[in-house]
């Protein structure tokens, strides 16, 4: 589960293949209220698997096997946002640029959350990545009028 249905697996960019895993299931499912949930429940078994993953599984710290964290993140850059042609294209690409870009470079103060051991270091620093691409895209909405 850690892995995202085998996603973590991919040799090279296995945490974008994620990231756009996560982002085509924003633009299925973002319309119904489901999203919500799985959301929620995507976070939740990422804080349960991603700790045991680490430690009993890939045996290293935050492995890049685990992709469960990049679909958290890029789920949470979508939220309050649906994908609706043709604004749902560009709510689409630049989320998923604002989410890798947060996610890769962790500008202060995500690169802190790194720190944190096990699950919660895991998850916590691609949460915080989707919130900051998420917080980005309503100012972006806001000023443009997307």
């Amino acid at each position: 589960m850690g892995s995202f249905f085998f996603i973590g697996y991919i040799p090279a960019g296995s945490g974008t293949a994620a990231s756009m895993a996560g982002a085509l299931i924003w633009v299925l499912i973002s319309r119904i209220p489901a999203y919500y949930w799985t959301v929620f429940l995507t976070i939740g078994a990422g804080f349960l698997v991603s700790g045991y993953a680490e430690r009993k599984v890939f045996g290293e710290k935050d492995s890049s096997k685990i992709v469960i964290d990049e679909v958290s993140g890029i789920l949470i850059t979508y939220l309050s946002f649906t994908f609706t042609p043709p604004r749902g294209y560009l709510y689409l690409a630049a989320g998923f640029v604002l989410f890798r870009f947060f996610d890769i470079l962790k500008p202060f103060p995500i690169f802190l959350l790194e720190r944190v051991k096990g699950g919660p270091g895991i998850m916590l620093d691609d949460i915080v990545s989707g919130l900051f691409s998420n917080l980005v895209l309503q100012v972006i909405r806001l000023l443009t009028g997307w």
